[in-house]
């Protein structure tokens, strides 16, 4: 069983993500497999070869903007670049994303999350 993984994801030093709610609302409706409810709650689930995968999440707006993600579930390296891509449209991600950790609440960069989930070996339980 994949690591499964649950954070808050903010914009650049936990600031909002730049981008309003409908304009994700309706890239995220265009995804394949993506359920996207106008609430701002989502799931989008695959498979990755013998492996079924999901993502559950919640997007928080206010003031025009997105405040964070709420994201659980695991899924491949791909798939979560590109909701990331779809999120919000963002060179440099590792300098423009912060990931809050939950329970723990501790804060990394985009980065060093990618790696820890993706490429630190932890990938398999």
């Amino acid at each position: 069983m994949r690591n499964k993984f649950a954070i808050y994801l903010y914009g650049v030093d936990r600031k909002p993500i730049p981008a309003d709610f409908e304009s994700i609302a309706e890239n995220l409706q265009k995804v394949e497999r993506l359920y996207f409810e106008m609430d701002g709650s989502f799931i989008w689930t695959g498979e990755d070869g013998e492996f079924r995968w999901q993502l559950d999440g919640m997007l928080y707006d206010a003031a025009g903007v997105i405040q964070y993600v709420d994201i659980q579930g695991w899924c491949p390296l791909r798939e979560w670049l590109s909701l990331l891509n779809t999120i919000a449209d963002q060179a440099d991600w590792d300098q423009r994303w912060t990931v809050v950790r939950l329970p723990q609440l501790t804060t990394q960069s985009l980065g060093e999350f990618n790696q820890e989930i993706w490429c630190g070996g932890n990938l398999v339980r």
